[in-house]
């Protein structure tokens, strides 16, 4: 029974023909269909021209019958249909035959489809360099056929197809014994070839040539015209059929004439290919080539004319100067970065976060204290040197980071300097690369020494507080004193005495206020303040803040309202801070209300919280101000604040205690429609 085998290839499939008259037609029909990615296969061919014990197998055109599946085609099958290279040792083909080793590896384009098989037939046993080298060979083969497809992009394939007119001319197509065309095998003669012959009558090659981006041209010693391809035809305006026989000055420009002739005279005298760049005016303007020429030689050896191709690289040209420019003016900016950098005395680190790796600037290894070659790229280099009490904040700002929760970096903490002392860092950062699940792959930062401001802030600190603590003893006596006065405990004064002395007794307990927030914001700064964290209900905590405040607000004709919560609003917090808080976002509220306001308390139930929330229908805050309403001493109005009553440090000091109580606070306000303080604290 016969069985039926095809060789099916990217476009076509032909099945052997019965005769060698009809097989070498079938040859010629593979012209045609050399388009696109078929047409490089010639030129893939040519790499083995010169080795006759190699062939190379044709699958995209050819079929196969059974009755003439002999032992080269069944071999031929295997390697083309494995995924690896398939070899035959010479102890078992000689027990069957008397032929040698076989070995056979296929050719595959980058999508997988069949290109051919390279096939070897050793008289002995292959050694394993032979095996080896010929899976390099068929590497190469594929190799060649990927980068003809984009010869129009790469300068290296110009040099091969020079030598392919050399090599190809040499060779004719074969049919074996089994009435297929096999391979391209050279044959060597005593007399050489008439190049233009050889390039018109071998159809394969006439057909690569002229697909080719590049132009080419053959001429005979004395400089006439042997052969030009299509694309040499569209470059000089000429036909091949014309200028045959002809002159290149005949067809050149009088310069490029000049320049072949000064090239072509050396490339004749010594033997050796020449490599050129010459400018072709086009209609559209001057084009650059690249221009590879070599002897033609012919069977014996003897130069007998030469062969040129040339490819049009100005758009590469266009593109290098364009990259140069580009490249200067990165060298320019990251000099400019760099002379920055330098002046400001700031390291530079830059984390490879998966391979835990860390290139850290020479400025960030002096600013400890290290040379060079002392700190190494591993990151522990920065997370051993952490002080152990900033270490636990620290990390948890980083993953923050790490989980988008925080667009930027910016961290202050004590960092170990070679002696083993300690100095104050300021780092900042931001995450510059994701991967596609989101997870961190780079992270880049600079360092900045920070310790003379932290000096000096803690002496200030240290200043503020001493003054402060001096201050406080003697001006609560005096508060006292004059609440005294002011009751007339002692003696009735006379209404102008005791109009002095209440303003003077206001203002003792507005300065006993400054003190104690001056004392708490120093505290808050310095890491001393103490927090009794416990579980309170913060409900209760709101009645007696509006409990305490409730006379205040009256001062300003305004009243508090709190519905209270149904649920017990269990929280985690010190409620003595809590309640400082509440007190300074209720009088904040009630200064800055109308007459006659009724200012909203509400607790609200969220996820992982409670929301405490103040509302107030007074002016509102400018939008200018928002970005400041947390800084000390910040006042939106400071005539308006200066006569309502206030230090500035309430909101800050609040904003301070409610992060230490791991909450957050913020606000919503629109100028002339009031506003919305509001603070959050984990449920309990």
């Amino acid at each position: 029974m016969e069985k039926n085998i095809s060789l099916q290839g990217s476009q076509t499939a032909v099945e052997l023909p019965a005769s060698g008259s009809v097989c070498l037609s079938s040859l010629s029909c593979f012209v045609p269909i050399l388009q696109t990615a078929e047409k490089v296969f010639g030129n893939c061919r040519v790499l083995i021209v010169f080795r006759p014990d190699l062939a190379i197998d044709v699958s995209e055109c050819l079929g196969l019958q059974a009755q003439h599946q002999t032992r080269e085609i069944i071999e031929l099958c295997h390697s083309l249909w494995r995924t690896r290279q398939f070899v035959i040792p010479a102890k078992l083909t000689q027990k069957e035959n008397g032929t040698g080793s076989f070995s056979g590896v296929p050719i595959k384009w980058v999508d997988g489809k069949i290109l051919g098989a390279l096939i070897i037939h050793c008289p002995g046993q292959s050694t394993p360099n032979e095996i080896n080298n010929q899976q390099l060979l068929a590497f190469a083969s594929w190799t060649e056929a990927e980068i003809l497809k984009h010869v129009s992009q790469t300068r290296g394939c110009i040099s091969l197809t020079a030598s392919l007119l050399q090599k190809l001319q040499l060779s004719s197509p074969i049919v074996t014994q089994y009435q297929r065309p096999t391979s391209i095998v050279p044959e060597i003669q005593n007399q050489a070839h008439d190049s233009r012959y050889a390039i018109e009558n071998n159809s394969l090659l006439k057909t690569v040539i002229d697909c080719t981006a590049s132009y080419v041209h053959v001429r005979d010693l004395n400089g006439r015209y042997l052969y030009v391809n299509k694309e040499y035809e569209t470059v000089f305006k000429c036909r091949n059929d014309e200028i045959f026989g002809t002159h290149y000055r005949e067809v050149l420009p009088p310069e490029l004439a000049d320049d072949v002739y000064q090239v072509e005279s050396e490339m004749i005298a010594s033997g050796a290919p020449r490599r050129t760049e010459n400018i072709v005016q086009r209609d559209d303007g001057p084009h650059i080539y690249l221009v590879i020429r070599s002897p033609l030689l012919d069977a014996n050896g003897e130069i007998i004319g030469t062969c040129g191709v040339g490819m049009d690289i100005t758009q590469k040209i266009r593109l290098e100067q364009e990259m140069a420019k580009a490249l200067a003016s990165l060298k320019i900016s990251e000099e400019r970065w760099e002379f920055a950098l330098e002046g400001s005395g700031d390291g530079v680190w830059d984390w490879d976060i998966p391979a835990e790796k860390c290139i850290y600037s020479t400025q960030w290894k002096k600013m400890l204290g290290h040379d060079d070659s002392e700190i190494s790229d591993s990151i522990k280099e920065w997370s051993d040197r952490i002080h152990p009490e900033d270490e636990a904040e620290l990390m948890a700002a980083v993953e923050a980071n790490f989980q988008g929760m925080t667009n930027t970096f910016s961290h202050e903490y004590r960092f170990r300097c070679k002696d083993g002392s300690y100095i104050w860092i300021h780092d900042r950062a931001m995450v510059v690369k994701r991967d596609d699940n989101g997870r961190p792959v780079r992270m880049v930062g600079t360092h900045t020494d920070i310790s003379d401001r932290k000096n000096i802030e803690q002496l200030k600190a240290e200043f503020v507080s001493t003054v402060s603590h001096e201050l406080r003893t003697p001006v609560t006596s005096i508060r006292g004193a004059l609440g005294l006065l002011e009751s007339e405990l002692l003696g009735k004064l006379p209404d102008q005495a005791l109009n002095l002395i209440k303003v003077a007794h206001r203002n003792s307990q507005r300065l006993i206020v400054l003190l104690n927030d001056i004392l708490d914001m120093e505290k808050l700064m310095s890491g001393k303040m103490l927090m009794d964290i416990q579980t309170v209900n913060v409900s209760n905590i709101i009645e007696q803040a509006v409990d305490e405040n409730k006379d205040f607000a009256s001062t300003f004709n305004v009243s508090f309202e709190y519905a209270g919560s149904s649920a017990v609003a269990l929280v985690k917090g010190d409620p003595e801070r809590i309640k400082q808080v509440l007190a300074n976002l209720l009088s904040n509220a009630a200064k800055f209300s109308h007459n006659d306001d009724v200012v909203k308390i509400r607790l609200i139930k969220e996820e992982s919280c409670f929301k405490v929330a103040v509302i107030d229908m007074g002016e509102g805050i400018p939008e200018h101000f928002h970005s400041r309403i947390f800084e000390a001493f910040a006042q939106a109005n400071n005539s308006n604040t200066r006569q309502q009553g206030g230090t500035g440090l309430g909101l800050n000091i609040s904003k301070k205690l409610i992060q230490q109580m791991q909450g957050n606070i913020g606000f919503e306000s629109a100028s002339g429609k009031g506003s919305t303080f509001w603070f959050t604290l984990p449920v309990a």
